[in-house]
């Protein structure tokens, strides 16, 4: 299976970096997993210092073309247009293209409820994550 995971933060802004890659370095620990697991950075800077951690890593990159696509999804009419036409929020596509069964997000970025918003199949996949977060939380306390 393998396992998406958003990570969102800016080395130069440490507060919410540190948190994300302390989740990162943690989530690389759970040996059962370790090889499912995939980092999705947005930039470059952050996809090269995860993989001095020895991180396996892949960049999405948000065209500017993709973020108002992205925004056009959370208007109920245009999603069913978009739906009934076939096409895809922009991170979907990435996600299929990269055969990403599950997705994890780190941090409440704009991304993780742009696509939760995209499709029910999103919100099933965000429920099913948030309860494998909740047990590992419990497992690391």
């Amino acid at each position: 299976m393998k396992i998406g995971i958003l990570f969102e933060g800016n080395p130069r802004n440490p507060g919410g970096f540190n948190q994300s890659l302390v989740s990162a370095l943690i989530l690389k620990e759970i040996i059962e997993y370790r090889d499912n697991f995939t980092f999705i950075t947005l930039d470059e800077d952050c996809n090269n210092l995860l993989l001095k951690k020895n991180l396996k890593t892949i960049i999405y990159k948000n065209s500017f073309f993709s973020k108002i696509l992205n925004k056009l999804y959370s208007i109920k009419f245009l999603k069913k247009l978009f739906n009934k036409f076939n096409i895809m929020h922009s991170f979907t596509k990435f996600l299929k293209k990269n055969n990403f069964e599950i997705i994890i997000f780190l941090s409440p970025h704009q991304l993780s409820s742009d696509f939760v918003l995209a499709s029910s199949e999103s919100q099933r996949r965000f429920k099913i994550i948030s309860k494998i977060q909740t047990n590992l939380k419990c497992q690391s306390s």
